[in-house]
C-alpha cells in the first residue's frame, strides 16, 4: 500500500510501528482497507484506458512539417 499512499504526510506519523523509531500515520489502517478496497476497481479502469487508448485510431504525432492528418 505504500506506492499508493506514500506514507502520508510525515506530521501524521505519531503512532509508534513495530520499532521505536519507525512512525506510522494514525490512518494508516484505514488507508490500508481502503486502498485494498480500490484496487481491483482501479487497475480495471487503468486497462480499460490503455485498450481504449490503443485502439482509439488518432494519427500519430504530426511533425512541423508533415501534411495535416485531417485530409
Amino acid at each position: 500500500m505504500l506506492a499508493m499512499c506514500n506514507g502520508e504526510c510525515p506530521k501524521n506519523r505519531f503512532v509508534t510501528g513495530g520499532n521505536e523509531t519507525e512512525k506510522l500515520n494514525y490512518l494508516c489502517a484505514g488507508y490500508k482497507l481502503f486502498f485494498n478496497h480500490c484496487t481491483p476497481f482501479v487497475q480495471a479502469v487503468a486497462r480499460q484506458w490503455r485498450q481504449q487508448s490503443q485502439t482509439d485510431g488518432r494519427p500519430g504525432h504530426t511533425g512541423r512539417n508533415d501534411p495535416c492528418p485531417c485530409g
